[in-house]
């Protein structure tokens, strides 16, 4: 079963300014996401009922 990844404007702005090491890890994270978003290092967010975060590096991605 795939997945489907959506990436705000504003994430995709940000994700440019990356150095591109980090920013091609993080576009080779969100790949995987769409085929096994509870893999790797991810955690539930208290509070939400269906919020994410993986960890990716010292960056963070969230997912709802």
């Amino acid at each position: 079963m795939n997945w489907q990844v959506k990436i705000s404007k504003a994430a995709r702005k940000s994700l440019k300014r990356f150095p591109v090491n980090d920013a091609r890890k993080i576009g080779s994270v969100l790949y995987d996401l769409l085929f096994n978003p509870y893999g790797g290092d991810i955690e539930k967010i208290e509070g939400d009922e269906n919020s994410w975060r993986r960890r990716v590096g010292s960056y963070r991605i969230f997912t709802t």
